[in-house]
């Protein structure tokens, strides 16, 4: 899995997702419906349609609206929230994209002291823990620093951390890449640091890659 920024010029991450909502909706549909060991002109005959519409619908060339989904849900057998992109928005939302994670990123549950956790591969290295373990690091340094502060302190402490996250994934390296009128120098030594910062940014990504690829 490789980490995608989104910086001017490069690709933006949100585009990236809504250009493969149709596609991931098609693939659970097609999914269900061959676990069901169902033609498409079956499926088509339940929700109206015939089968090349299906096909285009199961390969992401056409994104199906609510009411259509609705159908390809009752045909299917399956509640709608299981062909749909989930959201984290309730509990149920929260376990449709746990069921995702479990599927697409070797995630399990575990229990661990009468708690319940989730375990992504062995748990140490390689693909989600590459991303976790950054994001572990910058926790517990905002809750180390935290009561050390002053009030004022503290909120600009917090907003980095917030911006740490709205800026994902380009905020793993939280202050790799500033605004120049963030700067009280001059415009040579500006450029000079922020071209560091940038490499400095680059190689962190190109090490969390690196150790996806692992």
């Amino acid at each position: 899995m490789a980490i995608f920024v989104n910086m001017l010029g490069g690709e933006d991450f949100a585009d990236l997702d809504t250009d493969r909502s149709g596609a991931r909706i098609g693939e659970r549909i097609k999914k269900i419906r061959e676990a069901r060991e169902m033609t498409r002109a079956e499926l088509g005959a339940l929700v109206g349609l015939d089968q090349n519409r299906v096909q285009q619908y199961e390969n992401g060339k056409r994104k199906p609206k609510i009411a259509l989904l609705k159908k390809f849900a009752a045909a299917l057998g399956v509640e709608t929230i299981a062909l749909m992109d989930p959201t984290t928005e309730s509990y149920v939302g929260a376990m449709y994209s746990l069921f995702q994670m479990e599927e697409k990123l070797d995630m399990k549950i575990v229990e661990k002291d009468g708690c319940y956790c989730l375990q992504f591969g062995d748990g140490k290295v390689g693909g989600m823990n590459s991303y976790l373990s950054k994001w572990y690091e910058i926790r517990q340094a905002l809750e180390e620093d935290l009561p050390n502060l002053t009030d004022e302190e503290r909120k600009k402490r917090i907003f980095d951390y917030n911006m740490f996250e709205w800026t994902y994934p380009g905020g793993i390296a939280m202050n790799a890449y500033k605004k120049y009128d963030e700067h009280p120098i001059n415009r040579m030594q500006e450029i000079r640091e922020d071209n560091e910062q940038y490499k400095s940014y680059m190689d962190e990504v190109d090490k969390l890659n690196n150790d996806d690829d692992t």
